[in-house]
């Protein structure tokens, strides 16, 4: 893989979000419907240790390709069961909070891992995240060491952040969602475009940990809206809900590198991190202020 080309490496990337967006919303309905929420689990474990087996004896690029695909799958069936399970259990009152502990704890083994991934490649030879920075020339434990920057920030900031978000909407009202996932969506723009020009390992881990921060102000009351909905509707759909949450991400997860890998190629590293990255969010921005700005301006017309 060291040898291969931005344009294999999105499509593994890409095979990643193929295989959750399959599972993500049949996991949810299957959940539901037999009333259990450890099926789809234990065959999302299943489908981790599979993918870990594949990768392990992989030696060509379909093998990488193949090992991608059932983590995605394994990701489908285990992370929309174990969010609509906090959601099962908790009043909405509580729930921002709930769901940033959740984030909290998987931060811990992204923390975790893929260091220990890193030094074992650097030791024995076996993979780990080896690629990331390889304009940087960095070892594949220092890479692993972003990786343990993004994940402290999450461990550290999840619970505070999802406090914070509770205890704004209850004082302020429900609006108060949109101007904290709007100024989360201002820092990100921020820090890729940072990222875009860095020059050096200490400047992206720099960036690394603003960057981290920045999505926990989004993803916390996005999660927790969420799980308000669905709670608010009085149905037995919560893991469905859920599967669709997190098939819309695994649809991004699967078009976006291809799209991000082709741009690196004709445009560059910076021009790509910078414009596209940016107009993004500039792009989600306009989204969430969609629904405020048409309240504003049917008010002025029927008032």
């Amino acid at each position: 893989m060291e040898l291969a080309s931005e344009s294999t490496l999105g499509l593994v990337a890409m095979m990643f979000g193929i295989g959750s967006f399959i599972t993500s919303i049949t996991s949810g309905i299957v959940s539901d419907h037999v009333h259990s929420r450890k099926l789809p689990m234990l065959a999302g474990a299943l489908c981790y240790a599979l993918s870990g087996i594949t990768l392990f004896f992989s030696k060509k690029l379909h093998h990488v390709l193949l090992y991608r695909l059932i983590n995605g799958l394994a990701s489908g069936l285990n992370y929309p069961i174990a969010t609509a399970t906090v959601g099962d259990v908790y009043p909405h009152k509580l729930l921002g909070l709930q769901m940033a502990l959740v984030n909290t704890f998987a931060n811990v083994g992204y923390t975790v891992g893929p260091v220990l991934g890193g030094c074992l490649y650097d030791s024995v030879g076996i993979r780990g995240v080896s690629i990331v920075l390889n304009r940087f020339n960095a070892s594949a434990s220092k890479t692993g060491l972003l990786f343990v920057l993004n994940g402290s920030v999450a461990i550290a900031l999840s619970a505070p952040i999802g406090w914070f978000v509770d205890r704004q909407i209850r004082l302020y009202g429900e609006n108060m969602r949109i101007y904290v996932e709007l100024a989360g969506i201002a820092l990100i723009a921020g820090a890729v475009t940072l990222l875009g020009f860095g020059s050096s390992f200490h400047m992206v881990a720099g960036t690394e940990l603003w960057f981290a921060a920045s999505l926990l102000i989004v993803n916390v009351p996005v999660m927790s809206s969420f799980g308000d909905f669905v709670n608010s509707l009085g149905l037995n759909s919560m893991a469905q809900s859920y599967g669709l949450y997190n098939s819309f991400w695994s649809l991004s997860s699967t078009i976006a590198p291809p799209i991000a890998t082709a741009l690196y190629t004709q445009i560059g590293y910076k021009a790509t991190v910078s414009g596209f990255l940016a107009g993004l969010c500039a792009a989600s921005a306009m989204v969430i202020l969609s629904q405020p700005t048409w309240l504003v301006i049917r008010r002025l017309i029927f008032r």
